[in-house]
């Protein structure tokens, strides 16, 4: 498994966490703040709902292939505020790499990520 799959079944796994975890607290907030290995980031909740998506046919810089049309989010979901910075995902490859290592300590060829 190469590490941009890892990283995105790291945040997948992340995201479903969260969502299962507050999925039936009526209370729950609209941002999450996650810290790994000192590195801090956020999660914000979309919500279902439906909303127009595309471009005006009028709006400045409208391509052809953008057309505006009505979008439907059917389930909520949790989402990185930012894109994924290079310090945080090592910080949860690292993360990752130990649970790793302590669940399959006896198996030989398993899986050996560093950073080089």
């Amino acid at each position: 498994m190469n590490r941009r799959r890892l990283l995105i079944l790291v945040l997948v796994v992340l995201f479903l966490a969260s969502t299962l975890l507050y999925a039936n607290d009526s209370h729950y907030k609209q941002r999450k703040i996650f810290t790994v290995k000192g590195v801090t980031f956020y999660m914000l909740y979309v919500p279902p709902g439906t909303f127009m998506m595309g471009s005006p046919v009028k709006e400045k810089g409208h391509k052809a292939e953008e057309i505006q049309h009505e979008a439907t989010i059917t389930s909520g979901f949790w989402i990185g505020r930012t894109e994924v910075a290079q310090k945080l995902y090592q910080a949860v490859r690292e993360v990752l790499d130990v649970r790793i290592a302590i669940m399959y300590p006896l198996i030989t060829g398993a899986p050996q990520w560093g950073f080089a």
